[in-house]
């Protein structure tokens, strides 16, 4: 599979697609906000009204993968969450509370169910194909690569639209807060890994890709191999590590390793892990305190990584283990979502 098209709404200034983490966007606290973008570019004004941050989260950033890859009409929309739309089932349950269970009006229910982004995407574009959302905590985007790539192995797409989002709301975060979820060390975002604590990020994001069969002249890097890792054993992750690396050609090659840590030290144990199955051939990277931490933040992974791959230099925001790297040919991600659940996906260029 091909990435064709990217649109991605995040922390940091990815709205126009073409700086590449030049000026990074640094939070105070633990908590990471999107930088959102002008609503009425890409929805009608009666029609925003209507609708919660999240969908317009994703219909923006779906509309921005659409206008990148320049393919009118994509044959499936796949989405991947790990919560839905958070707003919206949160001001559901209030009027229930509020009216003491009697009659409540199923606007805000209609709009919270998980595969109302998906849906409004494709009332959107008018898109009659494939619709499916994955809600596997951890596991939502990577679910959406093995469908994308199912789709068109069986010859029923030529052009998948492929997302990740997640919300952060009010409400959540201070639920989370209450178990200790969140890095109460760090001072700022940038400083996260000089706080290290049992705790991560709060972040958010709706990144989408527009993934195509064969390669174009616009094409940001193939997706050559993807995994999903279920285990709280580190020997587990290291094996399928080592699988990954013999099965892809890379135990000899040059690669960059883009890593999920927050700086968070319960999680060390694993990227420690990986490190070692890697040794020092590869450029190590990070980039989850640009986007902080949630369900689907692989995907604003992935998104570093096409970006990598595109412009053949690691921006120093991702704090690479080396100053000099020639253009990089392959990118391993992996990610540590929660508990037990490990990703990685593989990039060429």
């Amino acid at each position: 599979m091909y990435i064709t098209g990217i649109g991605n709404i995040s922390p940091q200034d990815t709205l126009d697609g073409q700086s590449f983490l030049e000026s990074p966007r640094f939070f105070e606290g633990n908590r990471l906000a999107c930088l959102e973008p002008e609503y009425k570019n890409y929805i009608g004004p009666v029609q925003i009204r209507r609708m919660g941050r999240i969908m317009k989260m994703g219909i923006s950033a779906a509309k921005m993968a659409i206008q990148d890859a320049n393919v009118p009409m994509p044959d499936a929309i796949i989405l991947g969450t790990g919560l839905g739309c958070l707003e919206d089932t949160e001001k559901f349950l209030q009027v229930i509370l509020d009216d003491q269970e009697q009659t409540a009006a199923p606007t805000s229910f209609i709009s919270s169910t998980h595969n109302s982004v998906a849906g409004a995407i494709a009332l959107q574009i008018k898109c009659l194909g494939y619709n499916y959302t994955y809600v596997h905590k951890g596991f939502s985007f990577i679910s959406c690569l093995y469908d994308a790539a199912l789709q068109m192995q069986l010859a029923h797409a030529q052009h998948v639209l492929v997302g990740g989002i997640d919300e952060m709301t009010e409400i959540k975060y201070k639920n989370n807060q209450l178990t200790q979820t969140w890095n109460t060390d760090t001072p700022n975002t940038g400083e996260v890994f000089s706080h290290v604590s049992e705790g991560i990020l709060a972040g958010e994001g709706s990144t989408f890709f527009m993934l195509s069969k064969e390669k174009t002249a616009h094409s940001y890097a193939q997706i050559i191999g993807f995994r999903q890792v279920f285990s709280e054993a580190e020997e587990d992750v290291n094996e399928a590590f080592q699988e990954i690396l013999i099965q892809h050609g890379l135990r000899g090659e040059a690669f960059v390793l883009l890593e999920g840590r927050s700086g968070n030290r319960k999680e060390d144990k694993f990227y420690d892990g990986v490190e070692n199955v890697a040794g020092n051939r590869p450029v190590r990277c990070v980039y989850k305190h640009l986007s902080g931490s949630y369900y689907t933040s692989d995907a604003f992974g992935l998104w570093v990584a096409a970006n990598i791959l595109r412009n053949g230099s690691i921006p120093s925001a991702l704090r690479p283990s080396a100053d000099h790297f020639q253009k990089p040919k392959f990118v391993v991600l992996y990610d540590h979502v929660s508990f037990g659940e490990h990703v990685f996906q593989i990039l060429s260029a």
